[in-house]
């Protein structure tokens, strides 16, 4: 099949940033504008569609990718899977673009059977990454491997709650974000950020330990009695601090080191991580605060607030940062200009502060309107950075990956 010889890094970046830009971003752009008063036909569109899309269409297929590179690596496992993955990541696109049409042309009849080929796919490409991680040749039980493993398990758990649960919005979108999407890029970062931003060496325990609490904290803030909201709140609200102060990304830095000696880019990936991380950190008190009434409005704002802040600010932002400064070098292609760099970074950061003081400034709603626009702002200029590496450089050849071999 033609994916046999598909450079793994290549398709699931021309696949992530088409649902990142088209459905994703767009359909989160006419939501917050129809929020805002906008009278726009496709903010009736569900809340956990755009979730899906973005959690799965983008960070998924990313990750999938990261680790058709990675793994082998990491693990000491084989790499005969590599091709498999690829297939499933397609086979994923596939079913995520027919859910996102049944939804646009509003044909609710077919949203369970494409809501069946989401979960196929994403079940079938679970399955593959853990046979791949039963054939290691080191230890699971390491921390890293916990986080990276529960979280992979987790995606097809939450999506099947969010399509085929009438309690799965926006409980099982919580559950995708913080149990999912969170850990895995924890466990992500856990291995790859103190030699790419010259960090001490993480408290992997410590890291762990808050990517467990930030999940089942959120569980029982959405699901359990509304006594006790308020102790699940303060559940996830540490294991935010516990992640963030884990890392060890305030830290003094242990070493100068980055990917290609590049000082200005390597200055630049290192705000990503601190502000990624400090919306981590940031959005447990929100989510505590606001449950607890002890900020102003109301507080399913403040969870919304907090949710944007982990999801945007957090994932979203060090994955931007870390694919920036990464996928050119792996594809031997033009790397991101500085400005260009700093222009994501400012912009992204915006949009989520601009979300964050909404529920405390006068004129709510051309606040969230200004936000959705930084927030697409960003995202565009984003794939405006990566789009060179979609092009095949033939005279600069591409990295073997263990996704390219048969």
């Amino acid at each position: 099949m033609f994916w046999k010889n598909t450079h793994p890094i290549r398709a699931s970046l021309a696949i992530a940033l088409a649902f990142l830009v088209i459905p994703g971003s767009t359909l989160g752009l006419v939501r917050l504008l129809g929020y805002a008063g906008w009278p726009l036909p496709l903010a009736a569109v569900p809340a956990w569609v755009h979730a899906l899309v973005q959690s799965l269409g983008f960070f998924l297929v990313l990750i999938w990718a990261f680790l058709v590179r990675g793994m082998p690596g990491m693990l000491g496992g084989g790499r005969a899977w590599g091709p498999r993955m690829i297939a499933w990541m397609f086979a994923l696109a596939a079913a995520l673009a027919a859910l996102v049409s049944v939804h646009l042309v509003d044909f609710r009849a077919g949203s369970m059977a494409a809501g069946a080929a989401v979960l196929a796919a994403l079940l079938g490409g679970t399955a593959v990454l853990w046979h791949a991680a039963l054939q290691s040749e080191r230890p699971l039980l390491e921390a890293p491997f916990l986080m990276l493993l529960g979280g992979l398990t987790m995606a097809p758990v939450a999506t099947a709650i969010v399509l085929f649960t009438p309690w799965g919005s926006p409980g099982g979108t919580h559950l995708l974000v913080y149990g999912s999407i969170v850990p895995i890029t924890l466990a992500m970062g856990v291995r790859m950020l103190p030699a790419m931003v010259g960090l001490d060496f993480p408290h992997e325990r410590i890291v762990a330990a808050g990517a467990f609490l930030l999940p089942a904290g959120m569980a029982v803030a959405d699901w359990a009695p509304a006594p006790w909201s308020i102790p699940g709140a303060a559940a996830s609200a540490i294991g935010g601090l516990a992640a963030a102060w884990g890392m060890r990304v305030f830290a003094p830095r242990r070493v100068r080191m980055g990917i290609e000696r590049e000082p200005e880019l390597d200055a630049v990936l290192r705000l990503y991580v601190r502000i990624a991380f400090g919306f981590l950190a940031l959005s447990g008190l929100v989510h505590l605060l606001g449950r607890a009434g002890g900020l102003p409005g109301n507080g399913y704002f403040w969870v919304d607030v907090a949710r944007h802040q982990v999801a945007a600010g957090f994932a979203l932002l060090l994955v931007m940062g870390l694919t920036q400064r990464v996928f050119p070098s792996m594809l031997r292609t033009r790397r991101a200009s500085v400005g260009g760099y700093c222009a994501v970074l400012a912009l992204v950061t915006l949009g989520v502060l601009l979300r964050t003081a909404e529920p405390m400034l006068p004129a709510a709603a051309g606040i969230v309107a200004a936000s959705a626009v930084f927030l697409y702002g960003g995202v565009f200029w984003y794939a405006v950075q990566l789009a060179p590496a979609l092009v095949p450089d033939t005279q600069r050849p591409a990295r073997r990956t263990a996704g390219s071999e048969a």
